[in-house]
């Protein structure tokens, strides 16, 4: 990598970021793919009566947009 006025150290670190904020971001979307997939099943249920996959559908959602979040804080921090 070509030298940018930054000792190797925060060099390094700036790329431990960027490789986090990937994975936290593919995991995000991973979680977010499931999950969708999950809603197509979850209608029967919630016809049912039962509220289990409509709260866990809701929580694994939010845990997603969490990590792609935090994934694009991550990667953008530089």
């Amino acid at each position: 990598m070509p030298h940018i006025g930054i000792s190797l150290a925060e060099e390094q670190h700036f790329q431990e970021n960027r490789r986090l904020g990937s994975l936290l971001l593919t995991i995000g979307w991973i979680l977010i793919g499931i999950n969708g997939l999950a809603v197509m099943l979850m209608f029967q249920s919630i016809r049912e009566g039962s509220k289990f996959w409509l709260v866990s559908g809701g929580v694994v959602g939010i845990i997603g947009l969490a990590f792609i979040a935090i994934g694009t804080f991550k990667r953008r921090q530089v």
